[in-house]
């Protein structure tokens, strides 16, 4: 699997300690998945030289909210996703900081008429309704 620089998909270890190179949450943490490799965010080249016939995915946040506001350059989610279908790869976005509107769209994959093999929603499912816990 396939994730980038910069990312915050979540603080489970199987799957989200081990692809983020963050030496605060690693340090007490461990031992780490194999498998991950990780590419700058919003550079295709790095990306597309990281797929190999046995990449079984592509996981991205189409809009890095982990510390402020990153966005990819215009045009990188739409490519990354043709990318993935070309070498038959699943694309899957994290919409957990964005979908459901916080973007202006449905979700923020909508911008590039981009249709992920899969979204990743959890809290953003549990936000959009029940705003406010129990």
């Amino acid at each position: 699997m396939i994730v980038c620089e910069g990312n915050s998909h979540g603080r489970t270890l199987r799957s989200l300690l081990s692809p983020q190179r963050r030496n605060t949450r690693r340090a007490s943490a461990g031992p780490f998945t194999p498998g991950f490799k990780i590419v700058p965010y919003g550079d295709l080249q790095p990306l597309e030289n990281a797929i190999t016939p046995n990449t079984a995915a592509f996981l991205v946040e189409p809009i890095q909210g982990e510390a402020g506001i990153n966005l990819p350059r215009e045009g990188y989610l739409r490519q990354a996703w043709q990318l993935c279908k070309e070498r038959n790869v699943l694309f899957i976005a994290d919409e957990i900081q964005t979908g459901f509107g916080r973007t202006g769209q449905r979700f923020a994959c909508d911008w590039e008429q981009v249709v992920p093999d899969m979204y990743v929603l959890g809290k953003a499912l549990r936000a959009a309704c029940c705003p406010y816990p129990p």
